[in-house]
């Protein structure tokens, strides 16, 4: 499962880049988003991946939660809770 949500993540981050300036909202299920952030966090790996397949551009994380107003991350928040 770990490999699958990895791919796709990465799956992801090459779409989000390819696709980035066209005013596109493109996003990930709460798995992949996991991994997204994961991967993120392991900034040396992150960074390498970046330049490899980025021409040197660095995707950052920016979450847009300052600027959503329509009650999505109130609604969402509560099914991020850790499941034990």
């Amino acid at each position: 499962m770990a490999q699958r949500c990895f791919g796709q993540a990465v799956a992801y981050l090459i779409t989000a880049m390819e696709k980035w300036g066209r005013g596109l909202q493109i996003g990930c299920g709460p798995l992949v988003d996991t991994a997204v952030h994961g991967f993120i966090l392991d900034t040396v790996n992150y960074r390498e991946f970046c330049a490899a397949h980025f021409q040197g551009r660095f995707l950052e994380h920016v979450p847009e939660i300052a600027f959503k107003y329509d009650g999505t991350v109130e609604r969402t928040a509560p099914g991020r809770r850790s499941r034990r």
